[in-house]
């Protein structure tokens, strides 16, 4: 579908920094916040943050909560059903 592909396209090529935001959200269902996607991929916050932003404006992840760390708040960040589906590599005939 249109949608499927746009969302493809957004989630970047294999290997992109973009992607492996993707697919590491993908590993944990319960989401992660930008801290633990920074830590995971070993990326710092500037470089993190804003491939996080672009596949939230796309549709491919949300905000799924919060948790307390240290004291402080963050988002958990989680896909979406788009961002499953790319992940999956699915949905070319949907």
């Amino acid at each position: 579908s249109t949608s499927y592909d746009a969302a493809e396209k957004m989630a970047g090529k294999a290997g992109t920094k973009r992607r492996n935001v993707l697919i590491a959200l993908g590993h944990h269902p319960n989401g992660l916040t930008d801290k633990e996607l920074q830590a995971l991929l070993r990326m710092g916050g500037s470089t993190e943050r804003p491939r996080r932003i672009e596949l939230h404006r796309a549709k491919l992840i949300h905000a799924s909560g919060d948790r307390q760390v240290r004291g402080t708040r963050q988002v958990v960040w989680s896909l979406t059903a788009l961002g499953e589906i790319v992940v999956e590599g699915g949905g070319r005939d949907a």
